[in-house]
């Protein structure tokens, strides 16, 4: 499977999920198997999810329903407002049609963005974009600051749920129904298995078929199906709520020991599956080499200076080691 993750997370949750997916992938009899368009295997996702029926549909990917979220604002005559520094698939999406935007600042506090929202004029031509538990920077949005946005009258909030599945409470914003909100999110990073590229919108039926005309057809490949099959076995949330808690504990002693060091400043918050830290000097050099040799599982973003720590044992035995002998030294 080329492209495909399956050595990123070491919790023990995440083996038994790839096992889980491969099991399916060899025993499930696929030649009788009627779900391999989209909008039908959509129906039992969402069933197995608790999101009301008509309001999910899959993508090729959490950057396509991303892409159909911006390109439906796009489509309405909205302005987008996107947080930023911010996944830089959003400066790509927004690259291909040019759309017009603008930025704020990601670590905006949701009751100050709720503010500057009500104040702007033609709030109705206006789509916002917000993060959620998992969100690489920035804080994250609860149902009732998203109630507080929706109700200041804008025409579109667009709510990236890429990483949700990593953190407890997601299914609550999972299932969260306003008319002027959607979510996009990925079904397939939750569990370190990115090249999967299995995504999903959430939107008010009407909503969705507009955004469902934005993506070409997509056949799901046999491991999209079997990661779906995963998922929606009916142990899956029980288990992922107890795999998020240890991710968010590891989480929180990853950013401890970072937060020890200086010139290295966390910037995310904890109830991410990562941590994203700000990094300059000398640390810069330190940690960026070690990741790009594989010594850590981690993400360098240059432009920004940001490293992304994924939340892993492994991360943070030696992140405590590297740093503790810099420090004798």
């Amino acid at each position: 499977m080329p492209g495909v993750d399956l050595t990123e997370s070491d919790l023990d949750a995440d083996a038994r999920f790839k096992e889980r997916v491969a099991r399916i992938l060899v025993e499930e009899p696929w030649n009788r198997y009627p779900e391999r368009i989209p909008v039908n295997a959509s129906e039992h996702l969402a069933d197995a999810l608790g999101v009301a029926s008509g309001r999910l549909a899959l993508t090729s990917g959490c950057t396509e329903a991303l892409r159909c979220a911006f390109l439906h604002a796009h489509h309405r005559g909205m302005a987008l407002h996107v947080p930023a520094p911010s996944y830089p698939g959003y400066a790509r999406i927004l690259r291909t049609f040019g759309t017009e935007h603008h930025t704020y600042d990601a670590r905006t506090a949701p009751s100050e963005l709720v503010r500057h929202v009500h104040a702007l004029p033609d709030r109705s031509a206006r789509a916002v974009v917000v993060g959620s538990p998992g969100n690489p920077v920035g804080p994250s949005w609860t149902a009732p600051e998203l109630d507080r946005l929706s109700d200041t009258g804008v025409g579109l909030v667009v709510l990236d749920l890429t990483y949700a599945l990593f953190h407890p409470d997601a299914e609550a914003l999972l299932r969260y129904e306003r008319p002027n909100v959607l979510q996009c999110l990925s079904l397939s990073k939750s569990h370190s298995l990115a090249g999967a590229r299995v995504g999903a919108m959430a939107a008010a039926p009407e909503v969705l078929g507009q955004l469902r005309r934005l993506q070409p057809d997509f056949p799901l490949n046999l491991f999209q199906l079997s990661v779906c099959h995963a998922i929606g076995e009916s142990s899956f949330l029980a288990e992922n709520r107890d795999r998020a808690r240890q991710v968010l504990g590891i989480t929180n002693a990853i950013a401890c020991v970072l937060e020890e060091a200086d010139r290295i400043r966390v910037a995310s918050d904890r109830n991410t599956n990562f941590v994203t830290a700000s990094v300059d000097g000398v640390w810069w050099d330190v940690l960026a080499g070690v990741v790009r040799e594989g010594g850590l599982r981690a993400k360098v973003f240059e432009r920004d200076r940001l490293i992304r720590f994924t939340s892993t044992a492994h991360n943070l035995e030696s992140l405590a080691a590297l740093l503790q002998s810099r420090v004798r030294g």
